[in-house]
C-alpha cells in the first residue's frame, strides 16, 4: 500500500487543531526544520500548539471539577478517594508532560516566526533606505 508523502516544507492541515494536528506534522517541529517553513505555515503550527494547550487545560479543569463534585456528592454516589486520586494523578502526569512539550514546540515556532518577521522588516527597511540613497535621474 502506497502511503502519501508530505513535502518537508508543507504543513499537513488535514486536522483542525490540537495534538492530532501536531502529530501529523511532527517532522516539522524541531529547530532545524522550522527554518524552512513560511510565516503562514509557522502560524498554522503555532495555532495548533495553542489549541492543544487549551484542550489539555480544559481536560485538566474538567477532571478537577469532577473530583470536587465527587467530594460534595452524597456518600452513595461518591467514588473512592483513592480512585479519584489515582485518576487525577494519572491525568496530571500524562497531560502535564504534554504541556511542557507543547510549550517547547510553541516556543520554537514563535522564535522562528519572530526571526522571519524581523528579517523581513529589516530587509524592507534596508531596501527602502537603499532606494532613497540612489541618485534620481
Amino acid at each position: 500500500m502506497n502511503k502519501p508523502t508530505q513535502s518537508p516544507n508543507r504543513v499537513n492541515k488535514r486536522y483542525q487543531g490540537g495534538i492530532p494536528a501536531l502529530l501529523a506534522n511532527i517532522e516539522l517541529l524541531h529547530a532545524d526544520a522550522v527554518g524552512d517553513l513560511s510565516a503562514e505555515e509557522l502560524g498554522a503550527l503555532s495555532e495548533q500548539a495553542e489549541g492543544a494547550l487549551l484542550n489539555i487545560a480544559a481536560v485538566m479543569d474538567t477532571i478537577s471539577r469532577l473530583a470536587e463534585a465527587n467530594a460534595h456528592a452524597e456518600a452513595a454516589y461518591q467514588v473512592a478517594l483513592s480512585d479519584v486520586s489515582a485518576c487525577v494523578n494519572a491525568v496530571n502526569a500524562e497531560l502535564g508532560a504534554a504541556v511542557a512539550e507543547l510549550s517547547a514546540i510553541r516556543s520554537i515556532l514563535d522564535v522562528e516566526y519572530a526571526y522571519q518577521a524581523g528579517y523581513s522588516k529589516g530587509y524592507d527597511t534596508a531596501t527602502a533606505e537603499s532606494s532613497e540613497r540612489r541618485p534620481k535621474p
